[in-house]
């Protein structure tokens, strides 16, 4: 157990360094004039994938590395709406014994976008023809709500019940060029589920709640 904790304490922080490192250097980049304006968010279209680095909050399921795709839409200058797809496989204790976690999700998600005044139309003019770091990048909520089924398996695939989860989390999107865009996130997903037991006919409830970080690619249309 202590190593169990130490390994996923260790692979946690190694993570979030690196998202805190990317976020310090999308913030201190230079950019140069022309070379990519302001995320836009009103009527486009933006497609993402990456990896994403989830821990557990029950303590024999161990921490991972997943991927994650995020289609979505630009409803107003603040607001996006769209799907969000997550993939996890992860190692999982039952009965002292090693079994292989599969679990994915898809999720209905927003973002709002905070910590920026409605600028006029002489900033957005100003905006569109000299583009500086800060003008590149935007920082947003996001909330969403899913549903998400798995399976374990340890020589026989046996069926986890689906169920709804939820997410929260904070969301920053930067433009490294013309429509192509780097999209951060960490946050907090929480979901219990009925995982099944190989030697017995009930079912206990697992917590699959936990924190989470992933860094994508994204292009927008």
């Amino acid at each position: 157990m202590r190593k169990l904790l130490t390994g996923r304490v260790f692979g946690f922080t190694l993570f979030t360094v690196l998202f805190l490192v990317m976020l310090a250097f999308l913030t201190v980049q230079p950019a140069a004039a022309g070379e990519a304006e302001r995320v836009r968010f009103e009527d486009t279209f933006t497609l993402t994938g990456g990896l994403r680095f989830s821990d557990f909050a029950a303590d024999d399921v161990e921490e991972t590395v997943g991927i994650t795709f995020t289609g979505d839409y630009g409803l107003s200058d603040r607001i996006r709406a769209g799907l969000n797809y997550e993939y996890y496989p992860a190692d999982i204790e039952v009965n002292d014994e090693e079994h292989e976690l599969s679990l994915h999700g898809i999720s209905a998600v927003a973002s709002f976008e905070i910590g920026r005044a409605d600028p006029d139309e002489d900033e957005r003019e100003e905006e569109a023809e000299e583009a500086s770091n800060s003008e590149r990048t935007r920082q947003a909520i996001t909330a969403g709500a899913g549903y998400y089924e798995g399976t374990i398996d340890n020589g026989d695939e046996h069926d986890i019940d689906g169920e709804m989860g939820y997410r929260l989390s904070f969301r920053l999107l930067h433009n490294l060029a013309s429509d192509v865009l780097v999209d951060a996130e960490a946050g907090y997903r929480r979901l219990d589920m009925d995982v099944p037991d190989d030697y017995t006919s009930y079912t206990d409830d697992m917590d699959l709640s936990g924190a989470f970080v992933s860094v994508s690619l994204g292009y927008q249309f």
